[in-house]
């Protein structure tokens, strides 16, 4: 395992007058933020001043120093009162997304010409901030930054699935869950005005039992239990001194851990357990800590974490692990105990039966094969809406059934499902508890579909590892124009929209990219990375003008067609390719039986997603089907000249 990165405090500094001055103000990154930086990159700050009763002022980026957590930078202002809001940007774990961390908003100040003013911040960093800050999209109250701290789902609004939104749960990750209380957070669940001492953040919380409104520092202690009511063991001494008593559940000793196992512990002390946390540790004499992760009561005396793959803070490396579970008591009293086990990170492979689903109207059997390295847990096969245009939201998915055998045979009955476009994937845990699972929102690519496995505590859990089947149930309602098409279905409209731009243009090419061997393109699919399309080109010789006539896939979000007219075009002039349209084909499947009856035979080596289609009848020496080298538009404008490639011809 390799260690987190470790980072100073943030530092800003800011000047806020109507000039430079002395003043300087020095803010300390919140807790939140410091902790962020081991899985954000890229920070950034800006500053905006809010006049009393009027809109905030533009924003001011703030120049960031040589150690890229600190920041400085001066605002000019007029005279009068205002706060000052700093905002906090990053990537996480390297992602291209900018994404909001948290708002901090001073207390109210005032400016007065020719002086420095240095603001004071006695609030709470804001971690959902303003409308456009995109701090919530899940809108459950837990902002994106208090989401990965405390190991929530920023794409469900109930990660754990126990009713509770995760803004009002005081254990988002955990299904045994306490509602934080009104007047609470997710920091003071019981809203006793003391915080939890289990914050995934440096911080002073100091409520013993943030689950009691009744104890907290201050309260009552009457000494008739074993409850620390005020969080003071003194006030009630004992004659215990020693630490809580641990049996460590999971891992247990010598035993192989997958990705998706939690650490879980009894923990029992007659003054009861204040704290537990699970400590990852090395090799070395005296061994040292790579990773402290909180544990928290799941029922009675058992103590858990969150699963490894969203606890941890850095990438989990196969092999060897020491495991300690430390524990306090309510008097102070601490303890220890330790296991090894063996990390064993590996997506297991998946295959599924049929290649292609489609359209179903009636019960249909789906094949899932895997045999993990580790052994085979469960399968189980998942169906979950995906809209045109649209990802795939697990949050709406529907368990079809589970088996613990390869293959796995399940059937599926469209009469069960409304109508609409679904789709169809299986998740396979393994024994050590590895799964396959694709991420929370996805959008699969490729053919077949598939998508990336999400594992957060692997580095690169391989690409296309979880295969996904397309389901159509009954008639599907798609936006005009995106209907799934064959180059014949926009033939007509294509050659009418060219010729209102130019009637003397002639048709010299079709392209379709993203074509099934049915000869149609799903131009109601969305396509992540790239999309589908039918284009249809026509040139006038003479006046050398070039129009494109295009039809998108659903992802591109274009109106169709497209029309695109090119004066001037900038490319030499040739004899174009001018084709009969009654002589088009659409399928490599009309096309093979068109040369079969004329002697013909298939040329290999050519790639059916970017086939563009033309033929020259009567059947001959001449091409009948051409491909055209992608990306250079030229090649339609010769007919025996590279880079026209046949790929059918006539003996």
């Amino acid at each position: 395992m390799r260690p987190s990165r470790t980072s100073p405090a943030l530092l800003l500094l800011l000047l806020a007058a109507c000039r430079p001055g002395s003043g300087d103000l020095h803010v300390p990154a919140p807790a939140k933020v410091q902790q962020a930086l081991s899985r954000f990159s890229g920070l950034e700050a800006a500053a905006q001043l809010v006049p009393e009763g009027a809109d905030p002022l533009a924003p001011v980026p703030l120049a960031a120093g040589e150690d890229a957590i600190s920041f400085s930078g001066f605002i000019e202002a007029e005279p009068g009162s205002y706060t000052l809001e700093l905002a906090f940007y990053g990537h996480f774990e390297g992602g291209a997304a900018r994404l909001f961390l948290g708002r901090l908003i001073s207390d109210r100040f005032t400016v007065v010409k020719g002086d420095a003013v240095t603001p004071t911040f006695s609030r709470p960093l804001d971690t959902i901030g303003r409308a456009g800050d995109a701090g919530d999209e899940d809108g459950d109250g837990l902002g994106l930054l208090d989401e990965l701290l405390w190991g929530a789902d920023p794409a469900r609004a109930d990660s754990d699935g126990d009713g509770l939104a995760d803004g009002v749960d005081c254990q988002p990750d955990l299904s045994s869950s306490y509602q934080v209380q009104s007047g609470g957070s997710i920091e003071d669940c019981d809203g006793d005005g003391h915080r939890r001492v289990d914050l995934p953040f440096p911080g002073a919380g100091d409520d013993c039992g943030d689950e009691d409104p009744a104890v907290h520092p201050g309260a009552e202690d009457l000494c008739e239990d074993t409850i620390d009511s005020d969080c003071n063991p003194a006030t009630c001494p004992s004659d215990d001194s020693e630490g809580p008593s641990i049996e460590i559940v999971a891992p247990a000793e010598g035993s192989v851990v997958g990705c998706h196992r939690r650490v879980q512990a009894r923990l029992q002390d007659p003054a009861g357990v204040n704290r537990a946390e699970a400590r990852l540790v090395d090799a070395d004499d005296p061994t040292q800590v790579q990773e402290r992760i909180p544990m928290r009561v799941d029922s009675g005396d058992l103590y858990v974490t969150s699963t490894l793959d969203v606890a941890t803070q850095t990438w989990l490396v196969p092999g060897r692990q020491g495991l300690v579970v430390a524990a306090e008591d309510n008097l102070g009293n601490t303890s220890t105990a330790a296991v090894t086990f063996t990390f064993a990170l590996e997506v297991p492979a998946v295959s599924i039966a049929p290649a292609t689903v489609g359209a179903k109207d009636a019960p249909f059997d789906v094949t899932v094969t895997s045999a993990p390295t580790a052994g085979l847990a469960s399968i189980t096969l998942y169906v979950a809406p995906w809209g045109a245009g649209e990802d795939v939201v697990r949050e709406q998915e529907v368990a079809l059934g589970t088996q613990s055998t390869s293959p796995a045979v399940f059937t599926v009955d469209p009469a069960t499902l409304q109508d609409g476009r679904y789709a169809l994937y299986a998740v396979v845990e393994d024994a050590v508890g590895n799964q396959s699972r694709p991420g929370e929102s996805f959008s699969p690519d490729g053919d077949p579909l598939a998508v990336d496995a999400d594992y957060y505590c692997i580095f690169d859990s391989g690409e296309g590892n979880v295969p996904v089947r397309e389901l159509v149930v009954g008639e599907v309602v798609v936006e005009p124009g995106k209907e799934p098409a064959k180059m014949r279905d926009h033939l007509d409209e294509a050659i009418a929209a060219a010729a209102a731009r130019d009637p003397a243009a002639e048709l010299v090419e079709i392209r379709g990219f993203g074509l099934q061997a049915d000869g149609y393109i799903r131009l109601d699919q969305d396509a992540e990375g790239s999309g589908k399309w039918w284009r249809y080109e026509f040139y006038d010789v003479a006046a050398d003008r070039h129009i494109e006539v295009t039809w998108y896939s659903a992802n591109y979000d274009i109106t169709n067609p497209e029309v695109v007219v090119t004066e001037d075009y900038p490319f030499l002039v040739g004899d174009p390719i001018a084709a009969d349209p009654a002589t088009l084909v659409d399928s490599d499947a009309a096309a093979a039986a068109y040369t079969a009856a004329a002697g013909c035979q298939a040329l290999t080596g050519a790639e059916d997603e970017d086939i563009r289609y033309l033929s020259d009848q009567p059947f001959s020496a001449a091409d009948v089907i051409r491909v055209s080298v992608p990306g250079n538009v030229n090649d339609f404008k010769a007919t025996a000249v590279a880079p026209i490639t046949t790929i059918w011809t006539c003996e």
